[in-house]
């Protein structure tokens, strides 16, 4: 699990045109609550959208960020980015060795882990 106070991000290619979600697993419970931030960003880096949100710590094993309206216009078939922010120190992404085998996990910029594929634990929602 990594700390969200470094620059964490994970790469997907989404299938659909729109993005209506995203759903991360953090953990490190400690006090009540906190406010995490989700970008999505391009495959220039370019933050695309930005989403805040209170987490409880006693709901925090799968946090659901919703798009507000139809949902985010992405195009199927490219790369883009999920990075997590803030959490106060409280949270931490969740990976794994391998997952998700069309993205790679980031930490500072770096492979996650070096000589291993590795994936934050991540799930996206989306529609045509």
């Amino acid at each position: 699990m990594t700390n969200l106070n470094n620059f964490v991000r994970q790469t997907f290619i989404p299938s659909q045109r729109r993005l209506t979600g995203v759903e991360l697993v953090v953990a490190n419970p400690g006090r009540d609550s906190a406010e995490i931030s989700m970008m999505v960003m391009n495959d220039e880096g370019v933050g695309v959208a930005l989403i805040s949100k209170t987490v409880s710590v006693t709901d925090c094993g799968h946090v659901l960020f919703v798009f507000p309206r139809r949902g985010l216009r992405v195009a199927p078939g490219q790369v883009y980015s999920i990075s997590l922010s803030g959490g106060d120190n409280l949270f931490g992404w969740k990976y794994v060795l391998g997952g998700y085998d069309r993205g790679l996990a980031f930490f500072n910029d770096k492979p996650l882990l070096k000589g291993a594929h590795s994936t934050f634990l991540f799930r996206t929602y989306g529609r045509s």
